[in-house]
């Protein structure tokens, strides 16, 4: 039998039926956020949004992404400022803090509950609604979603939605016509 250890007590088993599966959490791992998880969020969010930083750090499905981001990806401060933003204006907008939200998918017997990360995905896909129509465009809402998930991801739930959000673009690049090339060599002349 293996088990994938999360951070803060979850628990996640591989794909195999014939395991029997114990989920728990448990009180004897550390809540608090590691030092070089710390150190990067105040380099991430210093110079741009440093007001973030109590959020990023006292929230513990948040720090554990951003120490899923240092640790096992880009290592981009950008990436981890981006998805900090995103998920605080998602919780903003749910009126939660993200360990509210991510507690309340796990189950009393702390297993995923399916139905409520099937209510998630619906709120969720309402943030989408509530992106567009305030004229975000497609790729920022799709970078969005993918902070949101990976929040969730990384705290052993799976948040999905039933469709794809797709990055197109809004504004086209276009070559200037002969008629505006002459108005700018005018106007240098």
């Amino acid at each position: 039998m293996f088990f994938l250890c999360l951070p803060w007590g979850h628990q996640h088993v591989g794909s195999r039926p014939d395991l029997a599966v114990i989920y728990e959490r448990t009180t004897d791992l550390p809540t608090r956020c590691p030092l070089d998880v710390e150190t990067f969020i105040h380099e991430a969010l210093t110079k741009r949004k440093s007001s973030l930083i109590p959020f990023a750090i006292v929230n513990q499905s948040v720090a554990e992404m951003v120490r899923y981001l240092k640790r096992h990806c880009s290592q981009s401060r950008s990436t981890a400022y981006l998805y900090i933003w995103s998920v605080h204006q998602y919780c903003v907008w749910r009126g939660a803090d993200p360990d509210q939200l991510v507690a309340e998918c796990f189950s009393d017997d702390e297993l995923p509950d399916r139905k409520a990360l099937l209510l998630e995905a619906r709120r969720l896909d309402d943030y989408v609604g509530a992106l567009q129509s305030e004229g975000y465009s497609p790729g920022h809402i799709a970078n969005c979603m993918k902070a949101v998930k990976a929040l969730f991801r990384t705290s052993g739930l799976n948040l999905e939605l039933p469709y794809k959000l797709h990055k197109y673009v809004v504004s086209k690049d276009r070559a200037p016509t002969p008629e505006e090339i002459a108005r700018l060599i005018e106007v240098t002349i």
